[in-house]
């Protein structure tokens, strides 16, 4: 089955009920070895293929404190894959930077 039709039903599902732009991101490593069409699969596996897409501009009664929505495609073989929803909220930002301060403060 290919991936790419139920990352763009579930995009475009979740941009018309909150309104936000997207950008998808469809592409292999420049260096990857899984350049066939059969080899599409493996490129998620060995994550060097990326086929996602990132919801912004969240705004109105949507927005709920949130910066971006992200829909993922992972492989776990050739034949099992799925999909993956991440929520970005506010403040996310300044708390990665604290993470990566106090992580470094350790060292």
């Amino acid at each position: 089955m290919n991936l790419l039709y139920p990352i763009y039903i579930g995009a475009s599902f979740i941009s018309t009920k909150i309104g936000t732009s997207s950008k998808k991101y469809d592409y292999l490593k420049h260096d990857s070895i899984w350049d066939e069409p059969k080899d599409w699969m493996m490129g998620l596996v060995k994550d060097e293929r990326v086929l996602a897409w990132i919801l912004t501009d969240i705004t109105g009664s949507n927005k709920q404190n949130l910066n971006a929505i992200s829909l993922n495609a992972k492989a776990l073989s050739r034949e099992k894959a799925g999909l993956y929803l991440g929520y970005e909220f506010q403040g996310f930002s300044e708390y990665l930077k604290k993470e990566e301060a106090e992580e470094a403060s350790q060292f």
